[in-house]
């Protein structure tokens, strides 16, 4: 998967992840212990690299070093009311003293329909409609159930699957290199990935590009500073279903022409019947394009100027920028013949965060004191 959360459906007690639709790219929904709130926002608070509220959506699952959820009020009483539904901590893989090491990562795979339900074509049909004549008392001949145009069709065998012809194999590909090394004093990760998911639907897909550098500096036995950054494109088409207008269609007509073109009205002469393939008679019939860059860098300095004492100071910013163009034309479904629409949206945000991280922990033989005090600056933008 894209999404490293969506990675952890069935193995966390409590967290419950669904996958927000079916589309190539789409998100995840996530509640900790149910819903908490009637109207307000139910998801857990993220962390990532010691940012708070992080977009898990822009990381590798490749970069990800380890994945912790915190449930319990105690444990999240630190983030105060932002903590309330719950705590997600990602943390993303550091570099290592020792010899440079160079990796690659990749994988292949296809996503499939499994066991969706078959709409009735030929006699199955024809029962079915027979009865239902039967049953209302207006039931004379076969014929008579159709109208002219729909009884030809009928008789020349023109049945047709539209969910079979609406639906495809999809695919799913990720390649990540990464380089790792460093020495005690200076330690370097850089990883570059490359994701492609094609959903199952025509034009619906998404590619997204991710670079990613972490870097940490000892300077001394009590200080180290660091510097960690991502930067993200991602470029998403997506498609309305209509799964519904497949399932209810009538099931005849002749889908395609010779050119292999979809056929805007599949029964000859029956202009009250239209293809459930209309949006996709070519390329540019309904677009959703999304494209989305994102840059994330976080800077921090960490002191330990007596055993058991540690003070973390966490700088961190976000640039994000986006554009949406939709295009739907007279024979989308949208429009069906009334009109041509098209619209483009731009968006850009920024934001900036300051955490300052004061911990105290003392060994008293059979007990344990330990502290933390934070203070947290944030300040965010957001321009249409």
């Amino acid at each position: 998967t894209h999404n490293p959360v969506e990675a952890l459906q069935g193995k966390i007690p409590g967290m419950d992840i669904v996958r927000s639709s079916g589309n190539a790219g789409a998100g995840v929904n996530i509640t900790i212990r149910g819903n908490r709130s009637i109207n307000g926002d139910n998801s857990p608070l993220f962390v990532i690299d010691g940012i708070q509220g992080g977009s898990y959506n822009d990381l590798n699952p490749g970069d990800i070093e380890s994945i912790e959820v915190l449930k319990d009020a105690s444990s999240t009483a630190i983030y105060g009311s932002q903590g309330a539904n719950g705590v997600v901590i990602i943390t993303t893989k550091k570099g290592a003293a020792g010899k440079t090491k160079v990796s690659y990562d990749g994988y292949y795979g296809i996503n499939g329909v499994v066991d969706y339900p078959n709409p009735l074509i030929g006699d199955a049909y024809l029962d079915y409609v027979r009865e239902g004549k039967v049953a209302a008392g207006t039931y004379t001949t076969d014929e008579a159930m159709f109208i002219s145009d729909v009884w030809n069709a009928v008789q020349a065998n023109q049945w047709v699957n539209w969910t079979d012809l609406l639906l495809s194999d999809g695919s799913q590909q990720s390649h990540t290199v990464s380089l790792s090394g460093g020495s005690e004093q200076t330690r370097l990760f850089l990883s570059a990935n490359y994701f492609n998911e094609v959903g199952m639907l025509a034009n619906d897909n998404m590619e997204r590009l991710s670079l990613r550098i972490n870097l940490e500096h000892r300077i001394n036995k009590w200080a180290r500073v660091g510097l960690n950054s991502q930067l993200t494109y991602t470029d998403r088409n997506a498609r309305s279903g209509q799964f519904g207008k497949a399932m209810s269609a009538t099931p005849l007509g002749v889908p395609f022409d010779a050119n292999g073109d979809v056929i805007r009205y599949p029964i000859a002469g029956d202009v009250s019947t239209l293809s459930p393939l209309l949006d996709q008679t070519d390329e540019y019939t309904q677009v959703n394009n999304s494209l989305r860059g994102n840059i994330v860098t976080k800077g921090f300095l960490e002191l330990t100027p007596i055993k058991g004492l540690t003070f973390r100071s966490n700088l961190s910013t976000s640039l994000s920028a986006g554009r949406q163009g939709m295009y739907n034309d007279t024979w989308s479904w949208r429009s069906l013949g009334n009109y041509n629409e098209a619209s483009v949206a731009a968006s850009f945000g920024r934001s900036y965060l300051w955490d300052n991280i004061l911990t105290y922990s003392k060994d008293l033989g059979d007990h344990t004191l330990s502290g933390t005090f934070l203070t947290s600056w944030s300040k965010g933008i957001n321009e249409n």
